[in-house]
């Protein structure tokens, strides 16, 4: 692009990061980054939700917190994506803390916790929080929750649970 004279926009920015996510480089991603930054864009919360999400997915929690801290106004999608890399590595402290503090919620707020426990084998917390969920009144569980529930209700031996949950995803459940 840069070769045949064409300057990147930030939507350009956003694509290449999505790409370094897909290609597993975190160096790439780095030049990249330093290049936007050397471009003078300042990201709008798209671009920096997506920059938080490539450091995230890429291992680098330290520079994807830097990338949020430094957010002036954060969406819901950039919430879950911080939350989603703390999970992703195992560290559901820090994920519930942004859990806690999130301004509000939705269905992949509360799936990404439950799945992280899930994932981290903390399957009491991770059913404690989906029962939590479902008293909720403004989210409702996706297919994604219950394949993320389900294993913490094999483990614990929860079998009513697991029964309800198994209907929930039938087509016509039926007692």
């Amino acid at each position: 692009m840069l070769l045949h004279g064409h300057s990147p926009n930030q939507h350009t920015f956003n694509f290449m990061f999505s790409t370094c996510i897909s290609i597993s480089s975190l160096t790439i991603g780095q030049m990249i980054h330093t290049h936007f930054i050397k471009s003078g864009f300042q990201p709008d919360v798209f671009a920096a939700t997506t920059l938080l999400d490539m450091y995230a997915k890429l291992g680098d929690l330290k520079c994807a917190r830097y990338v949020f801290d430094e957010m002036s106004v954060r969406e819901l999608p950039t919430w879950n994506a911080m939350m989603a890399g703390y999970t992703r590595f195992g560290d559901m402290e820090k994920a519930l803390e942004l859990f806690r503090l999130m301004p509000s919620r939705n269905v992949v707020s509360w799936t990404t916790i439950v799945s992280g426990y899930s994932q981290n084998k903390q399957y009491e917390k991770a059913l404690e929080l989906f029962l939590r969920m479902e008293r909720e009144k403004d989210v409702i569980p996706n297919d994604v929750t219950l394949a993320s529930v389900l294993p913490a209700c094999a483990n614990l031996g929860a079998l009513e649970i697991g029964q309800r949950l198994k209907l929930a995803e039938l087509p016509n459940p039926t007692p």
